[in-house]
């Protein structure tokens, strides 16, 4: 269940690294690039991410629920499910993004325009289940994001390359894969997922 709520999970902003090894001008097209360069492009990706002092290494459990202590559960969960499910994708006060197993809800993450650097995921009870913190840079690419369970635990990192583009990394920074427009790729460049109109 993880690791395929890695694969699909894609938030609907993106993110940057400290060492900007890559440039975001520059067309990447993973299809049409040698094996080499796509080996490339990922270590130098891992390296970034792997030496970035730009969010925390480690959270302990009592830090989280101290840190994000008024976000442990949605007091306006009904709203939100609402917004969620018929994907209204922003308000004056918050990005909203609802992730679906068919056409069920199961999940819906939640930026605030005033905290755009934290992206706050909710079962769809409005029980806080995962904290995205952010790289400084966003929102300009390339930019990354580390998301953390609640119990302090990392689960993840993002690296947004582009608008089109995003890698995937485990908590170990083992490559998941890459998205590009509506196809998720593996390292040889074959699809592993598509999606549709996906609200990110």
């Amino acid at each position: 269940m993880k690791n395929l709520f890695i694969l699909f999970i894609i938030f609907f902003m993106p993110l940057s690294a400290s060492a900007k090894i890559l440039e975001s001008h520059v067309t990447y097209d993973w299809i049409s690039m040698a094996q080499t360069d796509r080996e490339t492009l990922v270590n130098e990706i891992i390296n970034s991410l792997s030496t970035s002092d730009y969010v925390p290494n480690k959270i302990s459990k009592k830090e989280f629920k101290k840190s994000f202590d008024i976000y442990l559960k949605d007091n306006e969960n009904k709203i939100h499910y609402y917004q969620a499910k018929n994907r209204i994708l922003a308000t004056e006060k918050y990005n909203i993004s609802g992730f679906f197993k068919g056409n069920l809800l199961i999940m819906y993450a939640i930026q605030y325009k005033d905290d755009i650097l934290h992206n706050y995921y909710y079962d769809a009870f409005g029980h806080l289940t995962f904290v995205d913190y952010i790289s400084y840079d966003y929102p300009s690419y390339p930019y990354f994001s580390k998301q953390f369970y609640k119990n302090g635990k990392v689960v993840a990192y993002f690296y947004y390359l582009s608008d089109n583009m995003q890698f995937i990394f485990d908590d170990k920074f083992k490559f998941k894969g890459v998205w590009q427009n509506k196809n998720m790729y593996d390292l040889n460049g074959k699809i592993i997922l598509t999606r549709g109109e996906f609200n990110y």
